[in-house]
């Protein structure tokens, strides 16, 4: 199975919202919520859907809603009446052992998992306490013993694989990519995820930027690739769609010179550079976005 994490923005629910309602029988997203006023109406396509994801409900981040928030405004009123989700907890070495059993006293009638930033401290307490569902762990931030000791669910690996650069022009061509998918199995564990092409730490971007990068996942035998296909006008912050159109000018003849299975993300590229169309920022990152959980199901399948 497949577990990516993503912060729930506009463009991002909108990728989950167009991809094959079949992806999701083997991808659980994890949604984390940021404050924003079209939130909700966003979450009502993934509703309509019946798409099951797991709900975040104490981000770290200070900008984005806080645990009660999260809990007033979504849990007891906007998805009150939506039973397709479960929930998690974010964990690290600040947790408090009232933090724990608080988050698991609370919603008795939800399935609830804990989601490893670090290390708690009190592994015999976790062990004991924990009623998680699954064991979500960002795998490069805790060690084997403490996988073993405080695993009471099903196991899960995430791997923040993205190698994300400060600006757009400093992209290479190319990049590997890590990820579990070719040893989740081997290792005996549920499954796996990670950032999609975004990365973890995304601080909130404004403006236009001097480079457009498109940023395309491929996976070949057991290595996952992503290309970084740049404009060539990079000297200012002038005419957008034309540095656009020459990034996905690139991406496309890279498609047709090397033939790789195509999804929706893939078409949308596509068709919009057939249309000589520049969408907009946003959806160049939707674009991305799909065709990255695309890949990555389509490589599951045929594993």
């Amino acid at each position: 199975m497949y577990f990516p994490i993503l912060t729930a923005k506009q463009n991002e629910l909108l990728a989950l919202n167009e991809l094959p309602e079949e992806i999701f029988c083997i991808t659980v997203p994890i949604l984390i919520l940021p404050k924003s006023k079209n939130l909700k109406s966003q979450l009502l396509k993934i509703i309509d859907k019946n798409i099951y994801f797991i709900l975040v409900i104490n981000s770290p981040n200070s900008s984005h809603p806080n645990q009660h928030e999260i809990q007033k405004e979504f849990i007891d009123e906007f998805l009150n009446d939506y039973e397709n989700f479960s929930l998690a907890y974010i964990v690290n070495k600040e947790t408090s052992p009232y933090d724990i059993t608080d988050f698991f006293d609370s919603n008795p009638n939800k399935k609830k998992s804990l989601l490893h930033y670090s290390e708690f401290p009190d592994h015999k307490f976790l062990l004991k306490n924990s009623q998680s569902k699954f064991d979500i762990y960002l795998r490069d931030k805790v060690s084997d013993d403490y996988v073993n000791n405080t695993a009471r669910g099903e196991i899960v690996y995430i791997k923040d694989g993205f190698k994300r650069k400060n600006t757009n022009r400093e992209y290479p061509e190319k990049s590997g990519f890590s990820s579990f998918i070719f040893t989740y199995e081997s290792e005996g564990i549920y499954g796996f995820g990670d950032y999609n092409v975004i990365g973890k730490d995304v601080k909130d971007g404004g403006g236009s930027p001097y480079a457009i990068v498109l940023h395309l996942t491929t996976i070949d035998k057991e290595n996952i690739t992503v290309y970084h296909f740049l404009s060539d006008d990079n000297d200012d912050q002038k005419n957008q769609a034309n540095k656009f159109r020459q990034a996905v000018k690139k991406l496309v003849e890279h498609l047709d010179s090397n033939p790789m299975f195509e999804g929706e993300g893939i078409k949308d590229f596509r068709r919009n550079h057939t249309d000589q169309h520049f969408p907009n920022l946003g959806v160049c990152k939707r674009m991305s976005i799909k065709n990255h959980i695309e890949q990555i199901t389509n490589a599951i399948s045929i594993i």
